[in-house]
């Protein structure tokens, strides 16, 4: 079992205090009229990288955000300041897209003390023999459904890639001096695989910042997000299918402060007890573009 205590983040040399992130915002009103504790969680998807722009499957490999991603990740910053939502603790990826999102976020919010944590298990999944490859020409050669299924399916994984491919994330010197071995680095993994890795993660390292009463952030790539959203809100192997989450727009979940479960909100997302700080028209507008990208002609089969 992972351990993700005091000697874990010793190695990342951070020091967190174990101070409450309490606030009037860790309150809401339950039906019968009594006050009950709540609790703030916040999920990131990282803004646009260059893989992204260009349509490629990226997986592991760690591209940087595009002039347009680092507007994206101060506009995510911009969005949080708006609704005065205060973060304690902030846990992201090893790649680049995603911590750098976190530094421009967090510099918007004037919050740049904050601890952040970096951890390889909120790496996005390994797309296997799919990473570098153009979504469209996927689609193309495989067809739409099945580009679909390996993309936001429960438990089908893309075909694997080998060590001697061009992006195996192995070839990386920060794995090698992090300790992660090839061994531990999966060849292709579907959403049930990643879900593995972020459960673990989710049960050793979240639960207790959240057992404290610390508002958390988490700044991650769309399917290990989609993976912890997955088991926190409960969703069905076949909703999963349709639930998208847009680059760069804060997601904020309530969750009961006894149980850590959510509690829906008004304005909740589709198939979610969370809400997006944005227009659900922004949303919808942001889920039709990139579904256009990925799967041109067939893509308003996909959003059936």
């Amino acid at each position: 079992m992972l351990n993700y205590g005091a000697a874990s983040r010793c190695k990342f040399g951070l020091v967190q205090p174990a101070y409450s992130g309490y606030s009037a915002r860790n309150m809401s009103v339950a039906t019968n009229g009594s006050a009950k504790e709540t609790l703030q969680l916040i999920f990131l998807r990282h803004g646009q990288s260059t893989w992204n722009k260009e349509n490629i499957f990226i997986g592991m490999t760690d591209t940087p955000l595009t002039p347009e991603g680092v507007q994206e990740a101060k506009s995510a910053g911009r969005l949080l300041k708006a609704e005065n939502i205060g973060i304690d603790v902030v846990y992201t990826s090893l790649l680049r897209r995603s911590t750098k999102t976190v530094w421009l976020a967090m510099q918007e919010i004037g919050l740049e003390w904050v601890p952040v944590i970096k951890d390889w298990h909120l790496n996005e999944r390994n797309y296997g023999d799919l990473v570098g490859k153009n979504k469209e020409e996927c689609v193309n050669e495989h067809g739409a459904e099945v580009v679909r299924r390996w993309r936001r399916s429960w438990d089908t994984p893309p075909p694997p890639m080998d060590r001697n491919h061009e992006f195996w994330p192995g070839n990386d010197e920060r794995y090698k001096r992090l300790g992660i071995t090839d061994d531990m680095i999966p060849a292709s993994e579907s959403l049930k695989d990643v879900t593995k890795r972020t459960s673990t993660f989710w049960d050793n390292a979240i639960v207790p910042e959240l057992r404290m009463k610390k508002k958390v952030m988490i700044v991650g790539h769309e399917n290990n997000l989609r993976s912890i959203i997955k088991r926190l809100d409960d969703i069905s192997d076949e909703d999963i299918l349709r639930v998208e989450l847009p680059r760069a727009i804060p997601l904020e979940y309530t969750l009961d402060a006894e149980t850590l479960k959510p509690i829906k909100v008004e304005g909740a997302a589709n198939f979610l007890s969370a809400r997006y700080l944005e227009s659900q028209d922004v949303v919808k507008e942001i889920y039709e573009r990139d579904l256009k990208l990925v799967y041109g002609k067939d893509a308003e089969k996909m959003m059936s």
